[in-house]
């Protein structure tokens, strides 16, 4: 699923870290595919590692107190 950055500042706490631990297992997954050959749309793990960045985002803002 594609999340946009406004979407994932809208999460919870408990939300974004399951979402981030799901993401760092399609990566994997997606990593292994691309290791062996069979991967169909490459630009799917550039699109996971900005929604990574983004929940880090989030997470540090929250952590710091701004917005």
């Amino acid at each position: 699923m594609k999340y946009k950055y406004q979407e994932i500042k809208t999460m919870g706490l408990p939300e974004l870290q399951v979402k981030e631990d799901d993401i760092k297992k399609e990566m994997f997954n997606l990593r292994i595919q691309k290791s062996i050959g069979s991967l169909e749309n490459p630009k799917r793990l550039k699109l996971l590692k900005k929604q990574i960045a983004w929940i880090k985002t989030s997470l540090n803002e929250r952590n710091r107190g701004i917005k």
